[in-house]
């Protein structure tokens, strides 16, 4: 990891962050969410190369994915 923080900058941050780590929460998930997804091999970069990939249509693992990817908490 390459930073311009200063040491100064990143021990402000830690001091910040430590605080809050007792609450931290770690939930795992799975997808595809109770069945509703499938698995499929497509050429994703059509390069010739076939790739694995999980398609899903459930608006649950829509929502999810949207959480992790746009931090959308809710």
């Amino acid at each position: 990891i390459t930073t311009t923080m200063k040491p100064a900058d990143i021990l402000e941050l830690l001091t910040r962050i430590v605080p809050v780590l007792s609450d931290l929460q770690i939930v795992g998930k799975t997808i595809p969410i109770d069945q509703t997804g499938w698995g499929d091999m497509i050429d994703i970069y059509e390069d010739g190369i076939m790739d694995s990939i999980i398609r899903f249509e459930a608006p649950q693992q829509k929502k999810l994915i949207r959480a992790i990817t746009e931090a959308e908490v809710g």
